[in-house]
């Protein structure tokens, strides 16, 4: 049978097709899953239908060219959830996350795709504004992108653009565990897989943000350990709570019941910390160390690595980082190998200016840790280094991209912060005056000082020498003072130290203590800084508080238990004098709020230097024709009587006053030996006599009556009023 050519021609092409379509069938799926060699996301059999793919890009948002991409592909249902905690925390202010909060997603980074979970993330709400929310993104199956198992997405508003990624590689660069931070394009897509619909939301430029795991601790290059942090769950609630009664932040801040040493502290990785016996371990070692810095327990050396931390704290200051300082923002590494816990950087918001300079918390008052502080930080805001920042690697393309895509970032570069930031730091290290230097005594060998350091670093005493350059003498032992202290220093001097300062011209022997002091200086540093100052001395000794103490405006005490024949009426708010003959030795010192009130017949003998009344509340001396009320003293030696502030009016009547002096302490005294000041007064049938004291009575800035009173023997003036408005009437002034 005769074949004709076309048959076998056709029958040829039905063949290749068959085989095409075979072929097609068992390998488009994976065509469309991914070109990646091994199998991340679970491959489908179905043959792929055609979808309707809506592309909705971001408001005001573009992406950045030849940057690498990354999108989150979740289904409808995951997303309503995501959106319900979203308008949820946007009507509440604040977000609160759970481990509840997460739903499936599928990750696309470098044509590969990742099985994943993500929720939606941030304390306050600025992560959630209008559609660019950010997302905590966990990879499953240990899979990892760039590195990083867990990770944020987050718009680079809400870390203040470059800052953060610029404060990361600053840490990285100086030996401080940092985070990988970077920038990509963004996109959201949003599957419903029974309506066949997929909407593309491209969020634009977006900032990627390691979270804390294992391989933070890899990537810095640390041996395993484990991460912890301070609980501040309860720290959110409770200002979600207030913040919905109607508080603003200051005052929410201000009423808290979460003191961070009542919080709790917790490993990052919860669940393979305790199911790991070394790792458990090692967490109950960080989680002591940091409950004792919270705590204040122990020195701040016994915790950290000084060295880290203090350079931690220098990069702080001078890039403007002070919010990742802030306790509950603070996160630590638990170092196997030293015990001791390192600082990890986050949140930093920076650069943020910085008007003074900031120590870490508990810090202050630590020699040791000043010492690398003060070191680092004058570094650190050296012009040398604000050069190195400025053309840190990668910085200007990332400024570039980020100001392309949003020109409010150009804002944030601000090399007039970075230049303030740094005189801030200088002059905390270096400030004009930080050291008051009195003269106490000196001998032959020696002098003394009393050094008060009113600044906020250490100060180490050198020397003290001439103010020509020549030295003098040093301190007898090292000597540090610590911000806020003072201390007395003694010096050993040169045995010729006396001959310097002899004149035969001015018929000067030796040392004159008013006269030679001013030439002197004291030669300090900042402790662990390189510059070296001086100071002048002051002629005269420290501020004394025993003057203080023994001044009676200084006094607190109870008048009760000092003067058991006063009794007190807490109710009535009177101060009664028992109608007996007493003797008062000592400051009878009456508080405000009261009265005293002395009845007729009442003497008070003043017996000595300290007898005296001071009042700030109103006195009736309330003594009658028969009976007067009399106040002298006997030995000559007592003072008087001083009534001050008082709003209403002190009644004096059938009252004798006799041989006082003025109320007086060392280096405080009144001029008349009864007193009223801004305390009206009425006084009458009373006489003052054998006073002495520059005025017998003393009536100043108030109003007044007088009405029959004597004034005989007086050393001086009998009255003296300043300042006062009164009538005198029916008096007498003799002698």
């Amino acid at each position: 049978m005769r074949i004709s050519g076309e048959r076998p021609t056709r029958f040829a092409i039905l063949i290749i097709a068959f085989i095409l379509l075979l072929v097609g069938m068992l390998f488009l799926p994976s065509l469309i899953n991914g070109k990646n060699k091994g199998k991340i996301v679970d491959e489908k059999a179905d043959t792929p239908q055609k979808n309707e793919v809506t592309v909705t890009p971001s408001k005001n948002k573009s992406k950045a060219k030849e940057t690498k991409s990354i999108s989150l592909e979740i289904d409808n249902e995951a997303y309503d959830k995501l959106k319900a905690k979203r308008d949820f925390a946007v009507k509440k202010g604040i977000l609160l996350s759970s481990d509840d909060d997460f739903v499936d997603a599928i990750v696309t980074y470098d044509d590969k795709q990742y099985e994943a979970e993500i929720r939606i993330k941030g304390d306050w709400t600025q992560h959630l504004e209008g559609d660019t929310w950010s997302f905590r993104v966990k990879l499953k199956n240990n899979f990892t992108i760039n590195g990083m198992r867990k990770f944020s997405l987050q718009h680079p508003k809400t870390r203040n653009y470059y800052g953060e990624w610029l404060f990361h590689e600053v840490l990285k660069a100086n030996g401080i565990l940092g985070l990988r931070y970077d920038f990509l394009n963004f996109d959201l897509i949003i599957k419903n897989d029974p309506d066949k619909k997929t909407e593309i939301r491209e969020l634009g430029f977006y900032a990627i943000e390691e979270s804390f795991d294992k391989q933070l601790i890899e990537y810095n290059k640390r041996r395993a350990g484990v991460l912890i942090k301070i609980d501040e769950d309860p720290i959110w609630k409770e200002r979600r709570e207030l913040y919905n009664q109607g508080l603003n932040f200051n005052e929410i801040s201000y009423i808290t019941n979460n003191k961070y040493n009542n919080l709790n502290i917790l490993p990052f990785n919860t669940n393979k910390v305790l199911n790991d016996e070394t790792l458990n371990g090692q967490f109950t070692i960080a989680r002591n160390l940091m409950e004792a810095f919270v705590d204040g327990d122990k020195p701040v050396s016994e915790i950290y690595d000084l060295e880290k931390l203090a350079t931690y704290n220098a990069i702080c200051n001078v890039i403007g980082a002070s919010h990742s300082m802030i306790l509950h923002n603070v996160r630590a590494y638990y170092n196997p190998i030293n015990s001791r816990l390192e600082p990890i950087g986050f949140d930093a918001n920076a650069p943020q200016p910085h008007q003074y300079v900031t120590h870490f918390p508990r810090t202050t008052n630590n020699i040791e840790y000043n010492e690398i502080y003060a070191r680092k930080l004058e570094e650190f805001s050296s012009e040398s280094f604000y050069e190195k920042l400025k053309n840190w690697p990668g910085l200007k393309e990332w400024r570039k991209k980020l100001e392309k895509v949003y020109p409010e970032a150009k804002e944030t570069w601000n090399e007039v912060l970075f230049k303030k930031n740094r005189k801030f730091a200088q002059n905390a290290l270096f400030p004009t005056k930080s050291l008051n230097i009195f003269y106490v005594d000196h001998g032959r060998s020696e002098i003394v000082l009393n050094i008060e350091n009113y600044g906020i670093f250490p100060k180490e005493i050198n020397s003290i020498k001439l103010a020509s350059g020549r030295e003098l003498g040093t301190p007898k032992e090292r000597t540090v003072i610590l911000a806020q202290q003072k201390e007395t220093v003694v010096f050993n001097v040169n045995k010729d130290f006396e001959r310097l300062f002899v004149s035969k011209k001015q018929g000067k022997l030796k040392f004159n203590y008013k006269k030679d002091v001013p030439k002197l200086r004291v030669n300090y540093k900042t402790i662990g800084t390189s510059k070296n100052r001086e100071e002048k001395i002051l002629a005269w000794n420290t501020k004394d508080k025993g003057v203080l103490e023994s001044h009676v405006f200084g006094k607190t005490m109870d008048v009760g238990k000092r003067f058991p024949f006063l009794i007190i009426d807490e109710k009535e708010k009177i101060i009664t004098c028992s109608q007996s003959t007493h003797q008062i030795n000592n400051d009878m010192v009456i508080p405000k709020g009261y009265k005293l009130r002395i009845l007729p017949g009442t003497v008070l003998d003043m017996t000595n230097i300290h007898s005296r009344i001071v009042s700030f509340s109103p006195i009736e001396l309330l003594g009658s024709p028969s009976a007067p009320v009399k106040i002298f003293s006997k030995a000559g030696k007592g003072s008087g009587i001083l009534v001050l502030n008082t709003p209403d009016t002190s009644i004096l009547q059938n009252c004798i006053f006799e041989n006082l002096a003025p109320p007086r302490t060392p280096n405080w005294a009144q001029s008349g030996a009864v007193n009223f000041y801004d305390a009206p007064v009425k006084i009458s049938n009373s006489s003052f006599s054998d006073m002495r004291s520059e005025d017998a009575l003393n009536i100043i800035s108030t109003t007044f009556e007088m009405d029959n009173v004597v004034f005989t023997r007086s050393f001086s003036d009998a009255f003296d009023g300043d300042f006062v408005t009164g009538t005198i009437s029916n008096s007498f002034f003799d002698d």
